[in-house]
């Protein structure tokens, strides 16, 4: 029975090998070599546009959450109805 640390690792190195370094007796060492750069650089660009995705996400609550906490009032108002001599007037309440 195998550890899960040590699972993590072989699912590591089996992925490694079938997808980064795709291993085929007729290919010649340079086109092994531009498929790895390849891949290593579509995952560099990946981890990158996921990275600035986290960072807005993150800017945007932390602006919400500033907005929140000084100031309440500008979430959306009530208006209250009053009858005043006869007409009506909305008041913020």
């Amino acid at each position: 029975m195998m550890i899960p640390q040590e699972r993590k690792v072989e699912c590591l190195e089996n992925w490694k090998r079938s997808c980064l370094w795709p291993v085929d007796g007729d290919e010649p060492g340079w086109v092994l070599e531009h498929a790895k750069r390849e891949k290593r650089q579509a995952l560099v660009e990946q981890r990158a546009e996921q990275e600035t995705k986290l960072k807005n996400i993150r800017e945007k609550e932390l602006r919400q959450k500033q907005r929140y906490e000084n100031d309440h009032s500008r979430s959306k108002r009530r208006v209250c109805f009053a009858i005043d001599n006869q007409r009506m007037r909305g008041i913020i309440c």
